[in-house]
Order: structure tokens, then sequence, then C-alpha cells
């Protein structure tokens, strides 16, 4: 997959943007650090046609409060060795679908989340939020809304594009580098 290496400018987290990909600084998540320093970053991911696809959070605070997301259905995951978060649970990309509980219907969503993923029914996972020793947290999530899967088959469908493809690559490339 063609592409280069971005690296958050603190030198913490690295991702392979695919050829064409923007990764722009939005501002962080404006949460309390209750005078914990953290190197807090934000970036929404662009494909090649201009699309936001994609959300980086990191150096975000975070207390381990999780709800549990009942009713989803996981169409793809993989495990990220590279990754060590905090507890000894190991970091997925996941691929899936599950309710969405705002607007209704269902939601489609790429991200990295922390413990092996369950592939139907109730998933407790941290919403995303992975734990790191060092700088708190961070959350590293697409979720697909008008651009995206509208039903289970278009999502696995869109699985065999390349923008999927390079999507997936962005995620599993990911790493934190030492401090």
């Amino acid at each position: 997959m063609a592409g280069s290496v971005f690296t958050t400018p603190d030198g913490i987290y690295s991702f392979l943007l695919p050829t064409g990909w923007v990764a722009a600084a939005v501002e962080p998540l404006d949460l309390p650090t209750y005078g914990v320093e953290l190197s807090a970053s934000a970036y929404v991911i662009s494909d090649a046609s201009g699309q936001p696809i994609a959300r980086f959070d990191g150096g975000v605070p975070g207390d381990g409060a999780a709800l549990p997301s009942p009713d989803h259905l996981v169409f793809d995951s993989e495990l990220l060795p590279q990754v060590k978060p905090e507890s000894d649970l190991p970091v997925y990309f996941v691929f899936e679908s599950l309710p969405d509980y705002e607007e209704g219907g269902r939601l489609y969503q790429a991200r990295l989340q922390t413990g092996e993923p369950a592939f139907e029914g109730m998933s407790s996972q941290m919403a995303g939020k992975v734990f790191m020793e060092h700088n708190s947290v961070f959350i590293f999530t697409s979720t697909l809304d008008e651009a995206g899967p509208a039903s289970e088959e278009e999502a696995r469908q869109w699985m065999d594009t390349e923008q999927y493809s390079q999507l997936r690559a962005m995620f599993v490339s990911f790493t934190v580098n030492p401090v």
C-alpha cells in the first residue's frame, strides 16, 4: 500500500497515511485533565476525494468508564501486536455495525479497540478508547455515515473496495512510539 507515515508533532503516535489522504489538525477534545500533563493532538483524516473518513485524538484524559454495546456485528478484525496498552488486553482493529441510538438504524464503524471483539451480540469494549501508560488515552475511529454503507450487505461489499483497503491499512499500521 503506497503512502507515507504520519507522525503527530509530539512524536508519540504514527500511522500510514494512504497516498492522497490528508490528516488535518483540529482542536483536541476539550476535557478536564485534572492537572495531568498530556500531549493532546487531534486530526481529521480525509481520503483522496477530500471526504472526511476518520478522526484521531491523542492525549485524551480518561477514567475507564464504558458502556456495553448490545446488538452489534463485527465484519472484520485484526490484532495489533505492536500496540501495548496499559492493561493486559490486546488492541484490535475492528469494522462493525452497531445500533444508532440517537438517529435510529445502524452505524458502521471502523476503529481501534482494547480487548478481543465479540463477533455478535453484546460487546463491552471501551467505545474506541485505548488506555496507555503515558499520555492517557487515544481514540482512533471512523464512523461511516452518509458516504458509508447503509446495510449489512453494502458493508460486506464495501470491504472489497480500495477505500476500505486503504482505511484498514491505515488503522492496522498504527503505532505508539517510545517517549
